[in-house]
């Protein structure tokens, strides 16, 4: 849990130095395309590189996140729920031995596509509530039924431990996350001011 929090941290971190440019944060892959894959490399949070090449791929990735729309990541989900079913396929249950390569290999996805979907948590998050709200099979606008996310967390089958650490992890998460988005918005204010400027000049 104390593990999952720094990496949210980091991630949020990295997501403000885009105001306040630094050349060692960064999201995710750095991959230039128009839509980064859960294939890519987990990234660089806290990451000592300095390199302006790096810098400038993890911008790039950021701004092809933010570009990101549902056609792009449904099929990438899609796909990963099928390469993990592949795996799960050939693991004798139960299937938690994480020396088993078929386990490393179900781990490895899970990473590639979890970091994926923070990075458009944070990102993105308008593309987030209209997954929410959409069938991913037949792309038909559409809602959960009710107790749908009940039964989700019953099924995780957590003690009442886990329950309050994830609701004080969630709590600083959002907190954090509301003075990056607090940055963000007075970053843009900022830059519209400078172009205004300087079309009054011209």
């Amino acid at each position: 849990m104390v593990l999952c929090r720094d990496e949210q941290l980091g991630m949020l971190s990295s997501f403000a130095d885009q105001y306040t440019p630094h050349p060692s944060s960064c999201f995710g892959a750095s991959s230039t395309s128009s839509a980064p894959s859960s294939t890519s490399s987990p990234g660089c949070p806290g990451s000592s590189t300095s390199s302006l090449l790096n810098h400038n791929a993890c911008a790039a990735t950021q701004e092809a996140i933010r570009a990101m729309r549902k056609e792009h990541l449904i099929p990438q989900y899609k796909a990963f729920l099928a390469e993990v079913s592949s795996h799960l396929l050939h693991c004798q249950y139960p299937c938690t031995d994480p020396m088993s390569p078929v386990v490393q290999r179900v781990t490895q996805c899970v990473e590639r596509m979890g970091t994926l979907v923070k990075q458009v948590v944070l990102i993105n998050p308008g593309l987030l509530r209209q997954l929410l709200s959409v069938n991913l099979e037949t792309m038909q606008p559409a809602t959960a039924q009710e107790g749908h996310w009940d039964g989700v967390v019953e099924s995780l089958q957590l003690t009442a431990e886990q329950r309050a650490d994830i609701v004080a992890v969630f709590e600083l998460y959002r907190g954090a996350l509301e003075k990056v988005r607090s940055r963000e918005v007075k970053g843009r204010e900022g830059q519209r001011a400078v172009r205004r400027a300087g079309e009054g000049e011209g």
